[in-house]
Formats: C-alpha cells, sequence, structure tokens
C-alpha cells in the first residue's frame, strides 16, 4: 500500500505542467479522463469535471491499473502479475468505488498523505523502522533496487586496511562479516565492496553527466544540483535504516539477490524501448521514427524531457518507479535515459 499512496503523494503535489494531479478534482461528479490534463489545452485547465485522478482512484486509468486481487481461502492471489517477468511488484487496488457528496482537488489530498507517507510522514517512518526490525529480504525490482542504492550511497572508498573504515557507516560490519565468517582476508572483502559501491558511485560520477556518469546515484541523484535526480523507487524509505546486527543478512542479499539488478535493469531497459506513443496521445512523437513501436528512443525522441513523454509514466509505474524530481531535475531525454541503463549493463 505504501508505494500506491506515495504514487498518490507525489502526483498531487505537481500541476498539470508536471503531469501533476494538483488541481484535478475528484468525488462528486467529477469523471474520469482516460489521460494527463494537457497545461497547453484551456477545456482541461480545470479539468472541467474530467479528471486523471479520479480514474486512477477508480482504477481504470490507462497504464496505470492496479492488480485484480482473487480470494483464495483466507489468502489472496494476484491475477495480474505478469508470470513472464519475476520480480515485478504487485500494486494493490485502492478498491474506490463510490464517493461522498463533496468533491475536491488533488492538493488536498496531498496536505492529508504528507503526514502519512511523506519523506517524515508516520507510515514511511514505520515502514522502514518495521522492514529493519523484521528483517525483511527484498524481494521485487523496486525492492532490491532501494535496498541497494541506499545501502551504498554513503559508503566510501574501502582504506588500505580495516582499521580506516567508517564505524558510522554499514560498509565496516558487513567487511568484517565477510573476513570473520566467510573466512575471507580482508583484500577479497575490499574487490567485492569496491565493486558494490562502484555500481552506485562510479568513478566518474562525480562529472555528474549523462555521457559519463553510468550508475545508479546519477539514476537517483545525489546532492549535487546537476546529478542526475531520473528516477527512484516508490518504496525507496522502506529501506533507508540499517542495523549493524543484520550485517549477515546484509552481506547475504549483496551475493544472492541483488545481482538480479541486471536482469531488471534490462527489462526496464525493453520496456521503455517498446513505448509507443502514438497510444499515449504524445502529439509531438507522432511523426517521429524514434517513437514507434518497438523502436521508441533508436533516435530522439520528439518530446522535451521524459517527464513529458506521455508513456513513460506508465513504465515507471509499472515497475514501481517514480521520477525522483519532476518539477526541476527529472529533465533529461529519452534517449539519453536509455543510454545511461545501456552503459550500466556492458
Amino acid at each position: 500500500m505504501v508505494p500506491v499512496l506515495r504514487f498518490i503523494h507525489i502526483q498531487c503535489k505537481h500541476s498539470a505542467k508536471y503531469c501533476g494531479w494538483a488541481k484535478c478534482s475528484y468525488g462528486k461528479d467529477a469523471k474520469s479522463l482516460d489521460w494527463q490534463c494537457n497545461k497547453n489545452d484551456t477545456q482541461y485547465t480545470d479539468c472541467q469535471g474530467r479528471s486523471p485522478l479520479m480514474s486512477y482512484l477508480s482504477g481504470c486509468l490507462p497504464g496505470h491499473l492496479h492488480h485484480q486481487l482473487n480470494s483464495v481461502g483466507c489468502n489472496f492471489v494476484c491475477s495480474t502479475c505478469p508470470t513472464s517477468q519475476r520480480g515485478m511488484p504487485c500494486l494493490t487496488p485502492l478498491g474506490f468505488r463510490a464517493f461522498s457528496c463533496s468533491k475536491r482537488k488533488g492538493k488536498d489530498i496531498c496536505e492529508v498523505l504528507e503526514d502519512i507517507c511523506g519523506d517524515g510522514g508516520v507510515l514511511t517512518k514505520l515502514s522502514s523502522s518495521l522492514t529493519c526490525l523484521l528483517g525483511l529480504p527484498p524481494r521485487c525490482f523496486p525492492d532490491i533496487f532501494a535496498f541497494y542504492y541506499q545501502l551504498t550511497r554513503m559508503w566510501n572508498e574501502m582504506p588500505k586496511t580495516p582499521n580506516g573504515l567508517d564505524d558510522k557507516c554499514m560498509q565496516k560490519p558487513i567487511c568484517l562479516e565477510i573476513i570473520n565468517t566467510v573466512g575471507c582476508n580482508y583484500d577479497t572483502a575490499k574487490t567485492f565492496l569496491d565493486s558494490c559501491r562502484n555500481l552506485y558511485d562510479s568513478p566518474s560520477h562525480f562529472m555528474h553527466e549523462i555521457t559519463a556518469g553510468y550508475d545508479l546515484g546519477y539514476l537517483v541523484g545525489c546532492n549535487k544540483q546537476s546529478c542526475g535526480n531520473v528516477t527512484r523507487p516508490l518504496n525507496s524509505s522502506a529501506y533507508s535504516v540499517f542495523a549493524s546486527t543484520y550485517a549477515e543478512r546484509y552481506l547475504s542479499w549483496l551475493v544472492y539477490i541483488c545481482p538480479q539488478l541486471v536482469s531488471f535493469l534490462t527489462q526496464l531497459k525493453e520496456s521503455f524501448g517498446d513505448l509507443y506513443c502514438y497510444d499515449s496521445l504524445c502529439s509531438p512523437c507522432l511523426n517521429r521514427d524514434g517513437c514507434t513501436k518497438g523502436k521508441h528512443v533508436t533516435s530522439p525522441c520528439g518530446c522535451k524531457s521524459i517527464v513529458h513523454c506521455r508513456g513513460v509514466s506508465s513504465v515507471l509505474y509499472r515497475y514501481g518507479l517514480t521520477y525522483a524530481d519532476v518539477a526541476d531535475r527529472s529533465q533529461i531525454r529519452c534517449h539519453d535515459f536509455c543510454t545511461a541503463l545501456d552503459n550500466m549493463l556492458k
């Protein structure tokens, strides 16, 4: 439920200029809209009673459909999760079928959700604490993505000796776990942990350029204004708290689970390439050779950024991702994003 609520919160924070739902209506007399409002289309300036937010809450927004759950005894089984793509997130249905007599805007939902699932929200803190306490392993793509980048983002280059390791960083207890439990020497542990760090923070990351920064750190963005800030998991906060007591678990996940990132990023790139802008009513792309089905981003897309390429949001949503900074820094072009994924996978 947290990823779905986070998605609503993020969408309702922004205006139609960034494909957001802040001014979209929901509730009494609000009608569904097939796609995002167009900020340049006067008929949708105030949604005129038609709203993509209403469509999402009702479970009928194209590209953002919730999964269908069927009751089997005391459990629920999802009939929507693709069997051919294991590890995809299961998106919880909201189940809204009726609304009260009132009619409100998306910004009203955003204000309520800020204290629940915002960066400092109670549900956000509870989720991260419980995930750490219960030692829940990452199971789907966004979980693995979130665990990996949250674990390694504060790591530094391994020092020459264990004495130089930072006591406040999870890098040290995992290193000691390798030495004491696995039986490897420090040099082996150093090589392994440096390679883990380089996937998040490559030697060229300091340049903060799409042509040089081929790492997860560029995708999620570091604290530098010029860094990518392209995309990050909707549930990134779930794996933001770590305890040295569980260093053995984290090491196990790094070894046995995180290699799946390669196949997941490959699937994401393929799904991105299969976008058909015509289906998304993406007008700048209609006559572009690089925007036809199966050939998306083979040449520069007609849209000025991935935020404005209408089909991208649905692909990211299907993988449990969202824009890292939609109103400011998530502004790279579609073909640049795929180029970054290509180079990360080499």
